[in-house]
């Protein structure tokens, strides 16, 4: 047992170590891709490189993403690929500098398209901050879900500077500004396929329709042969409902623990039924031939799909859960969450009435 721990310590130390090395390496090219940027700010390539800063840097506790958004608010406010940016500074929810940014690019960047898509970025810089202060009310959360334990600082002055009630509503009132504003403009990356208004109307919708404790809103679509089959099938049972796609890495990492639940639940009032992302329907027949994927998806043809879309689904993999009333119970559920919330709703249901 002593040498099976000692084993265990000299992992542990050695990964340590790993990891200190791969850190200090990402810092040092992050610094130098600052120099670049700062001594070089006309060069097109500088805001790529200040997004690879943000991107690489966001989780370590240095200052070097809010360095690279300095730069972005002082030479870079006006770019025609400032987007390339915001659609992904949610990840810097607690520096104000990155809330400064978005703000700007809404208002001074003169390509309409920019500010549109900064617009519904904003909207969602204002969600992710108002769903932290929410989990932070939340004990079986904590701040390492948001980078580690070094950010409780940062998340404390965030809670301090404002509540979560405002921060959603003012997220909201950025979502219906995209709709009137910004309707047609055209997203990219993720939302690619979708308008800016598109986007905007189903977070509205997530917003409005989909909250915890309603009724979910149908959903009528064909799984991957064509054939079509309704949300409201499954009435009477659990239903977890899974946004994803084979393009996932995340979301393939969780086909094991799918199946596992199917498998385990048969025979009981549960149903897990998938929207699938991918953009072909061959991918999908694949997985199904295989058997990596054992239960009913939709088809929705991209993560611009309708079902994706009206449910204001812009991260993946996306899990919700509806109890055998077909009302919203929990929404975003963590992975490791999943076997405890279902087993109690269906226990639930089980059980005899009066």
């Amino acid at each position: 047992m002593k040498e099976s721990g000692a084993a265990a310590t000299e992992v542990a130390r050695a990964e340590s170590e790993a990891w200190a090395r791969y850190c200090a390496a990402v810092a040092a090219r992050a610094d130098r891709l600052l120099l670049l940027a700062r001594e070089h700010p006309d060069d097109p390539a500088a805001v790529e490189a200040l997004r690879h800063v943000i991107m690489t840097t966001r989780g370590f506790p240095t200052d070097q993403a809010r360095r690279a958004v300095d730069l972005l608010l002082r030479d870079h406010v006006r770019a025609g690929n400032i987007s390339r940016i915001t659609g992904t500074i949610f990840v810097l929810f607690d520096v104000p500098e990155a809330e400064q940014l978005l703000r700007a690019v809404l208002e001074r960047n003169p390509s309409r398209d920019e500010r549109g898509r900064a617009c519904n970025d904003l909207a969602d810089f204002l969600q992710t901050q108002a769903q932290v202060l929410r989990d932070r009310r939340d004990p079986s959360k904590s701040s390492k879900e948001y980078g580690g334990t070094w950010r409780e600082g940062l998340i404390e002055a965030l809670a301090k500077r404002t509540h979560p009630e405002a921060l959603a509503k003012e997220a909201e009132a950025f979502y219906d500004r995209c709709v009137v504003e910004f309707a047609d403009v055209p997203g990219v990356g993720y939302f690619e396929g979708r308008t800016i208004g598109d986007i905007a109307r189903g977070k509205l919708s997530e917003i409005r329709d989909l909250a915890v404790g309603k009724v979910a809103p149908e959903i009528r679509g064909v799984d991957v042969e064509g054939h079509p089959f309704r949300l409201g099938e499954s009435r009477g049972k659990v239903v977890v409902l899974i946004f994803s796609g084979n393009w996932c890495g995340p979301c393939r990492g969780l086909y094991p623990k799918e199946r596992e639940l199917v498998a385990r639940l048969k025979g009981r009032p549960f149903a897990l039924l998938g929207i699938n992302t991918d953009e072909g329907r061959d991918t999908l027949r694949k997985s199904i031939r295989d058997a990596e994927i054992t239960w009913p998806c939709w088809w929705d043809g991209g993560t611009g799909g309708p079902i994706t879309t009206a449910w204001g689904v812009t991260s993946f993999p996306m899990i919700h859960v509806l109890d055998a009333r077909g009302r919203i119970r929990f929404k975003d559920v963590r992975a490791q969450d999943l076997d405890r919330i279902v087993d109690a709703l269906v226990a639930e249901t089980e059980k005899p009435g009066p």
